[in-house]
């Protein structure tokens, strides 16, 4: 249904457009940029078609692959815009036309000046790349400053308003926005207050300790370059921009992103590597970059999975193993997001190094934002179906390498309520926690960063 209507709006668009070339006081390409717009969202051939076109490579793949345009682009587009304002001014002589182009003259000059960052139309000759330091980003999604109403209302506004998150058009996302923050920070502090300790939030705490023992387990140098490793919040601090200006402080021409994620998700990894691309266009910093989509191949990382789950976890017959993963979008999936497919592969892999039937594991996902079609089973309803048929599970969060409020509370408090309220009190519930600090799970990121170095 939503390809008809992109598919119809791209249809009228285009006849607005054309009678536009007759019609001065249309404003001829923004509707026909529009249609285009429509056209390629209603068909995926006429999408791919799209992206071979001379525009395409000129404006629109720049522009998704570094959050910015070039200033010479943008005095072009700039340039042409007035000159067809202009023509329809002195075309149609009413006043009412001569605010409403410019207005819209004012909005394109904000847009493309203050909106859009500007970036560099090629990289810098920079003899000293190959000698330069190493930057490696680890980034995990983020956590509240401290456990108060303010600072949970921020992160969830800079969360929340992420385009990734809730893809509505700004002003709708806006006012969905403002109406979740309006009680979610009041529903949550108690589980941040409780989640906190005296040294801070044990999220943020686990995720530099990651930092931390990568540095060691990568050392200080590799060959004569040195190597920095710093951490990086998604949302909330330390922000990837601090991280990135302390990487590009010490001196580093290559950076390699580690998103805290084992499986790709656009979402989470996705979102990451887009924030890090507007960041350096930003900054007008062009290091080389290398992107580390996913590591749930890396064997350190399976067997330091299949360790954890047998610390907790006997394998008992008639049991079964839980892994709940952080659900998507069910439209990402059908678009190529790999996601659902690395899934069950760590499944797959979980249960070949358990040695145990892959009927023993069962996979659901958890935590979904509100009514859209998201990536399914869902993990309450197996919860409560195996505990209905009288199942004694082990639950473990593999898409999560950091304990967090979702696995602290959702899962091990929450669920842990829900499945003892409809299994017999002969059947139990066991919490695998997250890898954390796990020695096999640092081997693993220094396996994937040295593999690309």
């Amino acid at each position: 249904m939503k390809r008809i209507l992109f598919g119809i709006a791209g249809v009228l668009s285009a006849v607005l457009g054309f009678i536009g070339i007759v019609v001065p006081v249309l404003p001829t390409t923004p509707l026909l940029l529009l249609a285009a717009f429509c056209l390629s969202r209603s068909s995926k051939r006429l999408s791919a078609w799209l992206e071979q076109t001379r525009a395409y490579e000129l404006y629109v793949k720049p522009f998704k692959e570094t959050g910015g345009i070039p200033l010479k682009k943008k005095r072009h587009i700039l340039a042409l815009s007035f000159t067809v304002m202009a023509i329809s001014a002195f075309l149609v002589q009413k006043p009412v036309v001569w605010g409403i182009l410019a207005a819209v003259a004012v909005f394109l000059v904000w847009l493309m000046l203050v909106r859009i960052p500007t970036v560099e139309t090629s990289l810098p000759k920079n003899k000293d790349v190959a000698d330069g330091a190493i930057g490696v980003l680890l980034i995990n999604s983020g956590t509240p400053d401290e456990p108060e109403i303010d600072a949970i209302a921020r992160y969830l506004d800079e969360f929340l308003m992420d385009p990734a998150i809730i893809g509505a058009p700004w002003p709708i996302r806006r006012k969905i926005v403002d109406k979740i923050i309006a009680t979610r920070p009041a529903q949550t502090i108690e589980k941040y207050r409780a989640f906190w300790t005296e040294e801070g939030s044990p999220f943020m705490l686990i995720s530099k300790r990651q930092a931390h023992l990568l540095q060691e387990e990568l050392g200080s140098k590799r060959g004569s370059r040195e190597v920095h490793v710093e951490l990086a919040m998604r949302y909330g601090n330390p922000s990837i921009e601090a991280g990135l200006r302390t990487l590009q402080a010490k001196g580093c021409t290559s950076l390699i992103v580690l998103p805290l994620y084992p499986q790709y998700v656009k979402v989470c990894a996705g979102t990451c590597f887009k924030a890090v691309q507007k960041t350096l266009a930003k900054m007008s910093w062009h290091p080389t970059l290398v992107e580390i989509r996913d590591f749930y191949r890396q064997e350190a990382y399976q067997r330091a999975l299949a360790e954890q789950v047998r610390a907790h976890w006997n394998g008992q017959a008639g049991s079964k193993l839980v892994l709940s993963f952080h659900s998507t979008l069910l439209k990402d999936i059908q678009n190529g997001d790999p996601y659902q497919e690395q899934v069950e592969e760590t499944a797959e892999q979980l249960a070949l190094n358990l040695g145990i039937p892959k009927d023993d594991i069962v996979i659901c996902y958890q935590s979904r934002f509100d009514s859209r079609k998201w990536l399914s089973p869902f993990t309450e309803k197996v919860v409560e179906k195996l505990a209905a048929e009288g199942t004694s599970i082990a639950f473990v969060c593999p898409g999560f390498v950091s304990d967090n409020l979702e696995t602290r509370f959702d899962v091990e408090q929450d669920l842990r309520a829900l499945y003892e309220k409809h299994a017999p009190a002969s059947c139990t519930f066991t919490y695998i926690p997250c890898l954390n600090a796990n020695a096999g799970l640092i081997k693993a990121l220094a396996d994937a960063v040295r593999s690309v170095l």
